[in-house]
């Protein structure tokens, strides 16, 4: 079967062609057993920012994927090979239509000027990372294969399905838990910043840029040995410099570095730890630039 012989057609409703929903139901009474059906229903739910995709060969469906549009990654789920199709590179293949579908969706955003940062991943719903044979791992060894990385999953960003799969799974057994994360690949990965950014950067005193610099080693080092980005009052010295805390949170409007700070909360990216880690190395970055465009004014 050749790539060049399938098809891509994409849907804004959940179509689901009746080889897949067979396909479907037979998987998740085989993962969830008896739970199965809350988690059945809330899959067949597209919410407004979905769309599946559908991938044919001549009019034979092969595979199938549910994608949501997000500022900083296309989300998957459902993603389904067909039994008499998989082992042939089909999956291969349409993992690269979907990175072909991420940059595209990249690039319509930079051209609204949606978007500054230009980084953009494929992410996946919960999935168990294991090694183990069995239908329950086959996603996580795919996904790894095609280089993604394995995360732990933030509670917080749960959609309705997951929720009630990771009920059905600590049902099922306690140890699932421990493995379930959120698989993500790096598409596209360089940053730049907002004006009002880079021009408060360019405003800040020897004193202030000294305190930010401290602030910044101390989150990037928090990520490298921990794998968090820590937005914690009492370990930001601009915070403390400022006076600012959970119970003092006005004394931000003041800040000198309110725009930079509040970034990651305004752009929505504050939970993606990898993405505050690009961004935040690339102030460090930038402020550095400036330094060096200072020295070379006055040699």
């Amino acid at each position: 079967m050749k790539p060049e012989n399938l098809v891509l057609r994409i849907y804004d409703a959940n179509f689901m062609p009746t080889a897949f929903r067979e396909a479907k139901l037979e998987h998740y009474k085989s993962i969830f057993g008896t739970y199965f059906e809350e988690v059945y229903e809330k899959s067949l739910k597209l919410s407004p920012k979905e769309k599946t995709f559908i991938l044919s060969l001549k009019d034979e469906p092969v595979a199938r994927c549910v994608i949501e549009y997000n500022k900083y990654d296309l989300r998957i789920r459902d993603f389904t090979i067909l039994k008499k199709f998989r082992g042939k590179g089909t999956g291969s293949h349409f993992m690269s239509l979907l990175e072909q579908e991420a940059m595209r969706h990249h690039s319509e955003l930079i051209k609204k000027k949606e978007k500054y940062y230009l980084m953009m991943f494929l992410k996946t719903y919960i999935y168990p990372d294991g090694d183990s044979p069995g239908e329950n791992f086959e996603m996580g060894k795919f996904l790894k294969k095609q280089a993604f990385k394995p995360y732990k999953h933030n509670p917080k960003t749960l959609s309705e399905e997951e929720n009630k799969a990771l009920t059905a799974y600590k049902k099922i057994s306690p140890e699932y838990e421990k493995l379930l994360k959120t698989f993500k690949k790096k598409i596209i990965s360089d940053i730049t910043l907002r004006p009002e950014i880079s021009e408060e950067l360019q405003r800040l005193t020897e004193k202030e840029k000294e305190t930010l610099l401290k602030g910044l080693k101390a989150k990037l080092d928090c990520y490298e040995k921990r794998g968090f980005i820590s937005y914690k009052y009492s370990a930001c010295p601009v915070c403390q410099d400022m006076k600012s805390s959970l119970e003092n949170s006005s004394n931000c409007d003041n800040c000198y570095i309110k725009n930079t700070c509040l970034e990651p909360f305004k752009e929505g990216f504050k939970e993606d730890n990898e993405a505050s880690y690009k961004y935040f190395s690339h102030v460090e970055w930038y402020i550095n630039y400036l330094d060096d465009l200072q020295r070379g004014r006055k040699t």
